[in-house]
């Protein structure tokens, strides 16, 4: 189920922790999984995964011992002497999973610096449960997620000035820091503003920010936004921002919602790919 967590056993090492992001769905073996040796069936279960990989993996036989009197009798990843057993998915016990958390006090380092590079508009929940952290480094994260949106949203409101004569920058608005019914995240775009063409023809526009403090193309959308793109078609902007306060700090514009009349015809038209567990979405050659 989304959500869960799956530990990874390669060669004797837990390798990777992953969070199952979408329902498993029916699916074909894949092309020369088992070497065409017929060791799979031909149909199976396809699970979804977000996965991160350990810096130092875990060598079972360090951590078996305290392992092993929690193994279970019916369904065990592992035999008695702590060899493992072949399969696809077996149940984890949850205290396996806290001796392996407690084992991996080396990611640390690694998890922090990890944490520094957020996306405004990832689930906070996906990075809790990707990194298995505390309350306290939740609202941190939390808190940074917010300085990266409002900043993006600064750098985005300063563009369009930049490239607006004088007398349309009271056309520009924050909506997203407005007031009444219509205020807030919650109206899919946070901002409000104007185009010209070459005749000279102005044209409303509203822009929804996507700020990143990374350099990715992978953007996280709510059903919101995406219906508002489909409502406001030729109108609706969405404002990607990378690197958002650093030097190399980049803002694409991206348009070209007509045409789309619903959600999935938008998922399916204009994205390389998504994600159904929160959108997330990758674009197309043409919008990168």
């Amino acid at each position: 189920m989304p959500g869960d967590v799956v530990y990874h056993y390669v060669n004797q090492k837990f390798v990777a922790r992953s969070m199952v992001i979408a329902p498993a769905m029916s699916h074909k073996k894949p092309e020369g999984l088992d070497g065409e040796r017929g060791l799979w069936n031909e149909d199976g279960w396809q699970v979804r995964l977000d996965m991160h990989e350990f810096t130092d993996p875990i060598q079972r036989k360090e951590i078996w011992s305290s392992m092993k009197p929690y193994r279970p009798n019916k369904y065990s990843a592992f035999k008695d002497n702590g060899n493992g057993n072949q399969g696809y998915l077996f149940p984890c016990p949850e205290d396996w999973a806290r001796i392996i958390e407690e084992s991996l006090v080396e990611e640390n380092d690694e998890i922090e610096k990890q944490l520094t590079l957020v996306d405004a508009d990832e689930p906070i929940e996906t990075i809790t449960e990707r990194y298995g952290i505390s309350e306290e480094k939740r609202v941190e994260i939390a808190k940074r997620k917010e300085e990266v949106g409002e900043a993006a949203e600064k750098a985005v409101m300063n563009y369009f000035r930049e490239i607006l004569p004088e007398e349309y920058h009271t056309e520009i608005k924050q909506v997203s820091k407005g007031s009444g019914k219509n205020a807030g995240h919650g109206v899919g775009y946070d901002i409000q503003a104007v185009e010209i063409d070459d005749q000279g023809i102005t044209s409303p526009i509203l822009v929804e920010v996507k700020g990143t403090s990374k350099n990715s193309s992978t953007m996280f959308m709510t059903s919101k936004e995406l219906e508002s793109a489909v409502i406001f078609k030729e109108q609706y902007r969405i404002a990607r921002v990378t690197n958002v306060g650093q030097d190399n700090e980049k803002i694409h514009i991206i348009s070209g919602f007509d045409g789309y009349d619903s959600i999935d015809d938008l998922l399916k038209g204009k994205f390389q790919s998504y994600r159904s567990t929160a959108y997330q979405i990758n674009l197309k050659d043409e919008d990168a």
